[in-house]
């Protein structure tokens, strides 16, 4: 899994010092952009199509910095289904996400399917392709 740390800011919590649950998707994009980056991926233009997220429990400013794990499970012709993980210290996972990134021309305002590096870039980060329809 590739990991990401985020560092909590003053402004994503409440006054008992707990992270806002919308800041979980906040951390989770800001992981996703940096295994793109890091995947040379970025500017290829995709999209978030779903997003699925299983709170597990809070994440408070005291306790430091957030690891955001990213891994591709699923590859397909036009999307590519990632599971990310949120957590602090040694601590069980805050939250637990599916992302579904879909290819997108935005020239055109449409989906459309990965090119061979795209997809060779996500299968080396991921497991084997889904089956294809």
């Amino acid at each position: 899994m590739f990991a990401f740390t985020v560092v909590p800011r003053f402004d994503d919590v409440d006054a008992m010092g707990i992270v806002n649950n919308a800041r979980f998707f906040t951390y989770a994009e800001e992981g996703r952009l940096a295994f793109i980056r890091s995947c040379g991926l970025m500017g290829r233009g995709f999209i978030v199509a779903r997003i699925e997220c299983d709170y597990r429990r809070s994440i408070v400013l005291a306790d430091g910095p957030v690891t955001v794990e990213a891994a591709v499970e699923r590859v397909g012709r036009s999307s590519a289904t990632f599971r990310q993980v949120l957590s602090q210290k040694s601590g069980p996972p805050a939250a637990e996400m599916t992302v579904v990134l879909v290819g997108y021309d935005a020239a055109n305002s449409r989906s459309r399917p990965f090119d061979e590096d795209e997809r060779a870039i996500l299968l080396a980060h991921g497991p084997s392709p889904a089956p294809t329809a």
